[in-house]
């Protein structure tokens, strides 16, 4: 089900990873944290200029020192959301890290997620489901590829008839 939705998301490129392969083709003379983070920003802007002018979506992963394993295969997941961005419609969606990685290696639309309170302590779960007419909207004038248009109209008219 959604192959190539899920492929494609996938291989969405991660920003940070791009920026830092930016930074190694930059040459500067920084020699405070002040001034790289002057360089940071420029290689940002740099690549986000790039991702817009070619159309390309990205991804951004929050709270990276939080971890998850993926109750199914045992993956430890970094990081706590992923925020998925067109920057050509300016449109962004936060998903849950767990979530995005059960649709794309799992081929499930939700996830059981555990309640954990302050002290630690498991309250139970809750269940999450991923929004793909959101996730389409943010997809929506990028450079993604037709046939993943058909698969996603396809899925829709089949669960709907």
């Amino acid at each position: 089900m959604l192959e190539k939705l899920r492929e494609f998301i996938n291989e969405l490129p991660i920003l940070s990873d791009e920026v830092d392969a930016e930074m190694e083709s930059m040459e500067y003379d920084a020699t405070n944290s002040e001034q790289l983070r002057t360089v940071r920003e420029q290689a940002q802007h740099n690549v986000c200029a790039h991702l817009k002018q070619e159309g390309q979506c990205y991804k951004v992963i929050y709270f990276i020192n939080a971890m998850t394993v993926c109750g199914a295969c045992d993956e430890k997941l970094d990081g706590a959301y992923v925020e998925i961005n067109n920057p050509v419609s300016d449109k962004g969606m936060y998903i849950n890290h767990l979530l995005l990685h059960t649709f794309i290696h799992h081929d499930q639309l939700y996830v059981n997620e555990p309640n954990v309170d302050v002290s630690g302590n498991m309250d139970g779960t809750r269940r999450i489901d991923l929004n793909l007419v959101n996730l389409l909207k943010v997809l929506d004038r990028a450079a993604v590829p037709a046939d993943i248009e058909k698969e996603v109209t396809g899925y829709f008219a089949a669960k709907s008839g």
